[in-house]
């Protein structure tokens, strides 16, 4: 091997290391989030009612899709840099009722909430238990269980590189 071919070689290898250190693994957690959310939303629109009726999904199942407010409330952070070939980004819902869902069971009592003893609302009674309903966990599991955020990954790596 020529010094020219030899210089050249380690001129790449260079490159390399530093998109692999800074703008890889930034297109693969910006590939992973953008297919998370998709799941994610894929996962919320599992089952469906008309507003008004009382057909909620099962406890244990995703909520099901009404006005599609959850499922559009879902934005996700700008892929950050975390460290030399790390990234991160977070997905997630500024919904109150958001987490209620994902992690409940929760229960809200009329003394707290004046308003479930209003038939405007929807509420009657003197509490009412939302169970857990889990979405986030669910789309996850089987967007990584696939193999499917795999492929994604190594497809906006290799991308990135340039392969």
């Amino acid at each position: 091997m020529s010094a020219n071919a030899a210089r050249e070689a380690a001129e790449n290898l260079r490159r390399l290391r530093a998109l692999a250190e800074t703008e890889a693994p930034l297109a693969a957690v910006r590939a992973l989030s953008q297919g998370g959310e998709t799941a994610v939303k894929v996962k919320l629109t599992s089952s469906s009612h008309p507003a008004g009726t009382l057909t909620p999904s099962a406890p244990g199942e995703p909520p099901s899709l009404v006005s599609g407010a959850l499922r559009r409330s879902l934005k996700r952070t700008p892929a950050m840099a975390t460290a030399p070939g790390c990234a991160t980004c977070v997905l997630g819902s500024s919904l109150i009722y958001a987490p209620v869902h994902e992690f409940g069971p929760v229960t809200i009592t009329a003394k707290r909430f004046p308003q479930l003893g209003n038939p405007t609302v929807g509420f009657f009674g003197h509490q009412v238990t939302i169970p857990r309903r889990p979405y986030v966990a669910p789309a996850m599991a089987e967007y990584t269980g696939s193999g499917l955020a795999s492929r994604v990954a190594a497809d906006a790596w290799a991308a990135a590189l340039d392969l």
